[in-house]
């Protein structure tokens, strides 16, 4: 996730707690677990599928862990786990202030507005919501391009005031207001 780009919340990993399920055994490492499970006498299944590379993370665990640890030493998962929980945390904080968010979007059958005098007055982390909610419909793989292209947008001074985004979306800066609206197909 740290890889694609996805910011505070694609960093935040598993919960250790959710409605359905808690996972207490996050934080510990499989050498932990195994010499607990070992002590208790309990028994455990590998999954088969964990030993080779087919999954990306599969390699990540068996090439880049390895290289982590030769560079890092063992102290690498405890700051990656807490840059979790930090990432955590600021997603937390910006997914409370998403109702206030929406409410500055007006919506429309054709697309979707916003007062550029009211993202003018937020934070670059509540701009990027907000920008996120406007091409929500956009499949993940090109949302984080589009909402890079509508940053770009109401930031420049002079420059463009319209431009395409990915499928049949444009973006324009008109008088007072940032539109992202759907368009017909040519």
């Amino acid at each position: 996730r740290l890889v694609a780009g996805n910011g505070a919340a694609g960093l935040t990993g598993m919960p250790a707690r959710s409605p359905r399920l808690h996972r207490p055994w996050l934080d510990a490492s499989r050498a932990q677990v195994a010499s607990y499970a070992a002590q208790q006498g309990l028994a455990w299944v590998d999954d088969p599928s964990n030993a080779g590379l087919d999954f990306r993370r599969n390699r990540v665990r068996h090439l880049l862990s390895p290289a982590l640890e030769a560079t890092f030493g063992d102290g690498w998962r405890a700051g990656v786990l807490a840059s979790a929980r930090l990432a955590r945390i600021e997603a937390d904080t910006i997914a409370q202030r998403a109702p206030h968010l929406e409410s500055l979007i007006e919506r429309d059958a054709a697309g979707a507005q916003v007062e550029l005098s009211a993202l003018d007055a937020l934070s670059a982390a509540d701009q990027r919501a907000i920008f996120r909610m406007l091409v929500a419909e956009l499949p993940d793989r090109r949302r984080r391009s589009a909402m890079d292209a509508l940053s770009q947008l109401v930031g420049s001074n002079g420059g463009p005031r319209a431009l395409d985004l990915p499928g049949p979306w444009r973006a324009r800066q008109a008088a007072d207001r940032l539109r992202v609206e759907r368009v017909a197909p040519a």
